[in-house]
């Protein structure tokens, strides 16, 4: 069996929803590794309490931007082009994001999507 048939692939989510499922995922064993347009690949490993940080920049962040997510222990797994994922350590039970973040997230993307369509 190759490699790439042992991954694991999954619809792709965003914003704060998206970093929700890929905590739950982790918490599974299941870890992203890789992303494409609509789907997250993740690996099988052990469960992990990670906080995901899903990012759309305005550009390649620059060495110095890298050095001051990593400063506040957040290291990147994965982007596709300007969709960047962090991920940190965090203990099992730091609270989870609030429904109201959950709710704003998605108030501002229907707004964004409302806007390109009318």
């Amino acid at each position: 069996m190759s490699r790439d048939d042992r991954r694991i692939k999954k619809w792709r989510s965003a914003g704060t929803l998206g970093e929700l499922y890929l905590k739950e995922m982790a918490e599974q064993g299941l870890l992203l590794e890789e992303m494409t347009p609509l789907k997250y690949i993740f690996r099988e490993d052990e469960p992990q309490h990670l906080r995901y940080r899903i990012e759309e920049l305005e550009h390649v962040p620059t060495d110095a931007e890298r050095a001051e997510y990593a400063k506040d222990g957040w290291q990147e797994v994965c982007h596709y082009e300007l969709d960047y994922v962090f991920a940190k350590e965090c203990s099992a039970d730091e609270p989870e994001v609030s429904q109201e973040a959950v709710l704003r997230d998605l108030k501002e993307k229907l707004t964004k999507f409302l806007i390109i369509f009318s």
